[in-house]
């Protein structure tokens, strides 16, 4: 699938987020906490202006058995207002 303004800088940022998932307990997190992290950014990213904003952001929900991303990009090409989501949903696969 090809979605543009959105690619291989959004997968490492899974991937990254997905490492310290699984290294979280060994942190002193739970789940829950790196999640927290990531909203909290989010959330003070939206309220910046798009030239303070980062370019791109992740977010995510720990929803049952699926982790759902929300990919942001603040300037996107082809929108008026410059914001564009990609949501993705992956199973979320316990290593054990």
């Amino acid at each position: 699938m090809i979605v543009l303004g959105f690619g291989c800088i959004e997968e490492r940022t899974r991937e990254t987020i997905k490492r310290e998932l699984m290294e979280s307990a060994s942190n002193g997190k739970t789940w829950e906490d790196v999640a927290a992290e990531y909203m909290a950014r989010a959330e003070e990213y939206k309220t910046l202006s798009k030239e303070m904003a980062p370019e791109r952001y992740t977010y995510f929900f720990l929803i049952g058995d699926k982790i759902v991303w929300h990919h942001i990009n603040r300037r996107y090409p082809l929108s008026p207002d410059g914001w564009a989501l990609l949501r993705i949903e992956e199973p979320l696969l316990v290593r054990g």
